[in-house]
C-alpha cells in the first residue's frame, strides 16, 4: 500500500502546482491596501552645488492596489520618489510638498491608488560642493 504513494510522482507535482496556481489567483483578488518605504531620488543637482549628509533619504507611502499589483510592486519593482533640483540656484535650506506624479512606478500607475505620502514635504539642504 505504501508503494502507491510514489507511483506517477509527475502528476502529483504538477497537481500541487496547479493547486497552488489556484490558491495564488484567487486570494490576489481583492483590493490591498500596504504602507512602505520609498527611497527619494534627487535629480538635476546644479553644478557646484550637492545634497548635504542630512537631506531626507525616504518617505512613508500608502497605496492601494489589486492583489497581483501588489504582489509585483512589492517583490519586483522599485518604487522612488523622484525630487527635480533643476530650478535651485545657491545654496540653502528647502522643503517641497510631495504631489503624486513624483512617485515613479516601472509598470505605471494606472490602477493603483495613492493614499497619502508622509511626511508631506521634503526638507533637504543644498550646499556648496567647496
Amino acid at each position: 500500500m505504501n508503494k502507491k504513494i510514489f507511483k506517477n510522482p509527475s502528476w502529483k507535482i504538477g497537481g500541487l502546482l496547479l493547486a497552488f496556481a489556484l490558491w495564488f489567483h484567487l486570494s490576489t483578488g481583492g483590493q490591498f491596501s500596504r504602507e512602505i518605504t520609498v527611497d527619494i531620488e534627487y535629480t538635476n543637482i546644479p553644478a557646484g552645488l550637492m545634497l548635504s549628509e542630512d537631506s531626507q533619504k525616504s518617505v512613508q507611502v500608502e497605496i492601494t492596489t489589486d492583489g497581483k499589483r501588489m504582489f509585483k510592486i512589492l517583490y519586483f519593482e522599485e518604487l522612488v520618489v523622484l525630487i527635480d533640483l533643476a530650478d535651485l540656484t545657491r545654496a540653502g535650506s528647502y522643503s517641497i510638498e510631495f504631489i503624486d506624479e513624483q512617485m515613479q512606478i516601472p509598470s505605471g500607475k494606472s490602477g493603483i491608488e495613492i493614499k497619502y505620502i508622509a511626511p508631506i514635504a521634503c526638507d533637504f539642504e543644498i550646499i556648496d560642493q567647496n
